[in-house]
């Protein structure tokens, strides 16, 4: 028994030694985090030598599922920048009543509970003249049957469960994405085996963030009296898509979830690389149909500049738009 206990003693010892190795010691007075963590109290409840070791292991792996290569991204990203200046096909959805017909569910919300953190002082709230108080969440989901799918013969899909959540400021011109889990997404997930092609006969129309997005966007500008025309920020809110994270790391020469620049963080002004490549990650490409499919309304307007920070943990980008 007592050479039992001496062993479990020593293997004991041989982990918190490695341990200590891979972390070194957790700072005493700020438990400073590494990576993307800021300096948090001393009282915080999770514990800080669990998050070292596991933030320190990420840091040692590389990013999993990533799909895109940096020169792969600045292709996409150029493709876009060309597609916004030329304009596409002008989207057919326009109200929320088609929105409705479709199995969407609109739910609006007086208050915003999401993007506290971008309302700190000198945060991007203050410093763009953006006033939390006006904010408005409203949270669009694919909740019911729907009918206007891709293929007549089926009629009646069951429910996606997508959701497509943004905060609206018609008076200070912004929407913040804080939610967004597209109808394509689900259906990969619901059909892991079916081709790509194939997916599109379980998923409404319309199913674009682009489409959905500009939809609310004009009905809160209608409830507001505001001219949705001069549409002017666009944030994605704490990122979680891989290949998102992994071109914004590349864009400032760092490593897994080591990217750390809060407010007013790094700007990029087009034409330049680190710009194209931002515009081919997902979430840029998404705001790019938003003005390919809406000339109507915003033909001629472009994204003037792309900015990465970071906030509580997470990473973000702002677009702004020229005008």
């Amino acid at each position: 028994m007592a050479q039992t206990a001496s062993i479990l003693s020593a293997l004991l010892l041989l982990g918190l030694t490695a341990l200590l190795h891979l972390t070194g010691t957790p700072p005493a007075a700020t438990n400073k985090i590494p990576g993307s963590f800021r300096s948090i109290p001393a009282s915080f409840s999770i514990s800080t030598d669990l998050v070292l070791a596991n933030a320190t292991k990420e840091h040692q792996l590389k990013r999993r599922d990533v799909t895109i290569t940096w020169d792969e991204a600045v292709a996409k990203g150029q493709r876009m920048v060309d597609m916004i200046q030329r304009g596409g096909e002008e989207s057919p959805w326009t109200t929320v009543d088609q929105l409705r017909a479709n199995g969407w569910t609109i739910n609006v919300i007086s208050t915003d509970q999401y993007t506290e953190d971008y309302n700190e002082p000198g945060g991007p709230y203050e410093q763009l003249g953006i006033d939390f108080d006006e904010n408005r969440k409203i949270d669009c989901r694919q909740d019911r049957r729907f009918a206007n799918c891709y293929e007549d013969e089926n009629t009646h899909q069951d429910p996606t469960d997508a959701q497509f959540d943004q905060v609206y400021n018609a008076q200070d011109r912004m929407i913040a994405g804080v939610y967004n889990f597209s109808p394509l997404y689900y259906a990969e997930l619901s059909h892991p085996n079916s081709p790509r092609s194939d997916l599109a006969r379980y998923i409404p129309q319309p199913h674009k963030w682009s489409d959905i997005t500009w939809v609310l966007w004009t009905y809160e500008c209608m409830m507001q009296h505001e001219d949705p025309t001069r549409l002017k920020y666009i944030f994605k809110h704490q990122i979680v898509t891989e290949n998102t994270k992994y071109i914004m790391e590349q864009a400032v020469g760092v490593g897994v979830e080591e990217f750390e620049d809060e407010w007013p963080g790094v700007r990029y002004m087009r034409g330049s690389t680190q710009y194209e490549a931002l515009m081919g990650t997902p979430h840029a490409v998404s705001m790019a149909y938003l003005l390919i499919n809406h000339q109507n309304d915003l033909g001629g307007r472009e994204i003037e500049s792309i900015t990465m920070f970071t906030s509580f943990f997470s990473y973000n980008l702002l677009f702004t738009l020229n005008g």
